[in-house]
């Protein structure tokens, strides 16, 4: 399955969820604010649709995405490593 996908079944399970219904106020929040006005900036890109409406596109978001998410990874096992919480 690749992230599109799993994105997709993520965002269909949540559809159905309760939690679903959850306020972007319930989302938690950076240590520095900066960082949710970027993130915005972001999300706000991707979802205006330009993302998903070409294969090329959705390749290109795919791609970054999976960066993103191994530098998520690859920043938390620094973590563990270093014993920081």
């Amino acid at each position: 399955m690749n992230l599109l996908d799993q994105i997709a079944s993520v965002i269909s399970a949540r559809e159905t969820d309760e939690a679903s219904t959850r306020k972007l106020t319930d989302m938690p929040e950076f240590t520095r604010p900066y960082l949710d006005d970027l993130c915005d900036n972001i999300d706000a890109a991707v979802f205006t649709g330009d993302a998903f409406m070409e294969a090329a596109n959705r390749t290109s978001l795919e791609w970054y995405m999976a960066r993103w998410k191994r530098g998520l990874e690859n920043a938390a096992e620094t973590e563990l490593e270093s014993g920081e919480d």
